[in-house]
């Protein structure tokens, strides 16, 4: 409680110092609702990035989410969500200024839109033939 209101406090005098150490700003990109730049308490992990972005799509591939580490260049973490959503036993990072966290798709999604792709392909290929094709016979 006495973290609330001091943080109230500083962020009431408008001190930039005091928002650098209430919040960080990480990135949420890929299939998540509303991917971009938040602005998160410092001690939040994957999860709650995530959460702060509206939560996963039902595209999004929760088994393998990408953490790039944004103080420590070059340094990529894979982090199985959906697997901790389903009770393992898993470790969830927490997230540091300047982290970028992006949710790929699942593969059964990216097969979805590739066949359905190929759907509207064959459409305008039946099409085409319906008005050209039969000018021959």
């Amino acid at each position: 409680m006495h973290i609330l209101f001091l943080s109230l406090f500083l962020l009431s005098a408008g001190d930039e110092e005091a928002e650098k150490i209430l919040y960080i700003h990480v990135r949420v990109w890929g299939e998540v609702r509303n991917p971009g730049i938040y602005r998160i308490p410092p001690n939040s992990d994957v999860i709650d990035a995530i959460s702060y972005a509206g939560g996963p799509r039902e595209s999004a591939d929760l088994g393998k989410v990408k953490l790039i580490k944004g103080t420590r260049a070059g340094e990529i973490k894979y982090v199985d969500v959906g697997g901790y959503l389903k009770g393992k036993k898993i470790e969830i990072p927490f997230v540091e200024q300047g982290d970028i966290i992006y949710v790929g798709k699942s593969t059964g999604y990216k097969i979805y839109e590739f066949l359905r792709g190929l759907a509207v392909f064959a459409g305008i290929v039946a099409v085409v033939y319906q008005v050209f094709g039969k000018e021959g016979t």
